[in-house]
């Protein structure tokens, strides 16, 4: 049988804040190049539309906007769609022109298998206000029809299905042939927290800034956070922290890549993990910060359940999902008590044993799309 995939994300790969989505898709074609199966993508820029490296369409505007946003499966060649066995496609909300397109695939290629991917559900809380809502009621009234041509969604929670279309457990991954693993530094008597995203309200990160405020004020002063990347909260972050004076304790980095993020994991004694995914009703955790904490080798805060983690791994420090502040000296209590070096190797041997893309898209492969 011709194994050939399409792999469709509707992410502007221009925008430095994608950084953790864009490798996600980099380490889904390796891992199925590694499985000998062959794999075409489909991505955007701020001016281009790529099968691959191929323009496939031009932007009108100088940038995407709503309005590309919500149409962009009307801008997808068909001829794109022949000659593949499996389309998965990552998920983003239910519109009109995304069924036009599953209706489309199943005319043009009638015997090709339809995956959706599905970073998070549910997804509902992500979007607020009056333009949010009326995302979400279009949202729900279309999402009733994917299973007229979804085969399969895949998912990191515990539903054994979503609208009504079967799911297959499918958590994040990482790929650690170009990732460095980081050379702890000796301790100096201050601890250096890292926390990496593209900052939302459910990333829970103001929970760690009360807890640091209330570690300060107790007269410590031997905490310092690095926060990297951008997004939407990022000015209530930098609010908050200047409403706790906590300026000399809190640095903002933006987005880092390259030889300055290694620097940053190299400074790091622990990476902050999700701290608030519970804000919109999601139980299981699959965060892509996870993974590249633990395939750098650093530890992390983990407030909850996690796909690929349990609690009592030596370079997890478990805060717990609910309101609140983050007990600060808990952490440097956890990390008084481990050996830096010990739990770097730790982590990242995990990592090789368990994360690895090139091991997830094997199990896909074997168990879903080409099962015997």
């Amino acid at each position: 049988m011709s194994r050939k995939i399409l792999l469709i994300y509707r992410v502007d790969k221009s925008d430095k804040s994608n950084i953790g989505v864009v490798n996600k898709l980099i380490g889904q074609i390796d891992g199925f190049t590694h499985n000998k199966v062959k794999i075409d993508y489909v991505i955007h820029d701020d001016r281009y539309i790529y099968l691959n490296s191929k323009v496939v369409f031009k932007l009108k505007s100088s940038g995407p906007n709503v309005y590309f946003k919500w149409r962009f499966f009307d801008y997808l060649p068909h001829e794109l769609l022949e000659g593949y066995t499996q389309i998965i496609i990552r998920h983003g909300v239910a519109t009109l022109s995304f069924l036009r397109f599953l209706k489309t695939i199943k005319k043009i290629n009638p015997k090709a298998k339809i995956l959706i991917d599905m970073p998070t559900y549910p997804y509902s809380k992500e979007w607020k206000g009056i333009s949010g809502k009326l995302v979400m009621l279009v949202d729900g009234a279309l999402s009733s029809q994917l299973k007229k041509h979804v085969d399969y969604i895949l998912h990191s929670g515990k539903e054994i299905e979503i609208f009504g279309i079967p799911t297959f457990p499918f958590s994040n991954g990482i790929s650690l042939e170009n990732v460095k693993i980081r050379s702890p530094k000796k301790s100096i008597g201050r601890w250096t927290f890292l926390a990496i995203g593209k900052w939302q309200y459910w990333h829970g990160l103001d929970r760690l800034i009360q807890g640091l405020h209330q570690y300060v004020s107790t007269g410590k002063k031997d905490v310092r956070l690095k926060i990297v990347g951008t997004g939407p909260v990022e000015k209530d972050l930098k609010q908050l922290v200047k409403n706790f004076d906590l300026e000399k304790y809190v640095d903002f980095e933006g987005v880092l890549v390259g030889a300055d993020l290694d620097a940053s994991f190299d400074d790091a004694d622990i990476g902050i993990g999700t701290l608030g995914l519970f804000r919109k009703g999601v139980r299981i955790d699959s965060s892509l910060k996870h993974r590249e904490y633990v395939g750098r080798g650093l530890p992390f805060v983990l407030a909850g359940e996690e796909t690929d983690f349990t609690d009592d791994l030596s370079f997890i420090h478990q805060v717990g999902a609910k309101e609140g502040p983050i007990n600060i000296e808990a952490i440097v209590s956890f990390l008084k008590q481990a050996d830096a070096k010990t739990m770097s190797i730790a982590a990242r041997a995990y990592a090789e044993k368990h994360l690895t893309w090139r091991m997830k898209m094997k199990i896909l492969i074997q168990s879903v799309l080409f099962k015997e």
